[in-house]
């Protein structure tokens, strides 16, 4: 182990690193230093399903504003190409009727 860690230290020194951690301080990292945890199921579903409030007031139920995209069908796009390209032989017709 003694061999693998000077070579590490080594290859470490040999990349110029600026700022380098104690190789022994990241191979043993203290869990006292361990800051995360690891959720309960059910606090993991109330951070998902209803994120933290941006004040004391506001609610999981706040009004969504968002702007919803109509959903358009098939038919709907083919008719609104036919449209388009009748509109385009009309400007064309008056165009030469100028």
């Amino acid at each position: 182990d003694n061999d693998l860690i000077e070579e590490l230290y080594n290859n470490i020194e040999m990349l110029n690193f600026q700022n380098v951690m104690n190789l022994e301080e990241y191979i043993n990292y203290s869990e006292e230093n361990n800051i995360t945890r690891i959720l309960s199921d059910q606090e993991l579903l109330d951070q998902v399903t209803c994120p933290e409030p941006e004040s004391e007031t506001a609610k999981c139920d706040k009004e969504d504003d968002s702007i919803e995209i109509p959903q358009v069908i098939h038919k709907e796009a083919l008719d609104a190409i036919h449209l388009i390209e009748l509109y385009l032989i009309q400007q064309d017709l008056s165009d030469e009727a100028q």
